[in-house]
């Protein structure tokens, strides 16, 4: 999809900025990893991710919730590989 849209939007094919956030999300006691969010006040899993300038997904996380922002983004940043090769800026969302 980020192949074909961003030519069409007259953008180079690799993007070079984009944004990371995250969101906080209550989960059972259930299966699976989950942590206490401190910021949030929430028990459960964090998905962050990273978008490109024109809002297309370029990759997704799950985490516990109790995972650092920064070691959150150094696991996305990881998982985008050679996907994102001329990355220059990446904006941050923060309170």
């Amino acid at each position: 999809m980020r192949a074909h849209g961003r030519p069409q939007a007259e953008r180079h094919q690799p993007p070079t900025a984009g944004g990371l956030d995250r969101h906080s999300v209550k989960t059972p006691a259930l299966g699976g990893e989950r942590g206490y969010d401190k910021g949030t006040t929430i028990t459960g899993r964090t998905r962050p991710v990273v978008v490109a300038t024109l809002g297309l997904l370029m990759a997704v996380s799950v985490t516990a919730a109790s995972v650092a922002d920064p070691a959150g983004a150094r696991l996305l940043c990881a998982r985008l590989g050679g996907a994102w090769k001329k990355r220059r800026l990446i904006g941050v969302a923060g309170a």
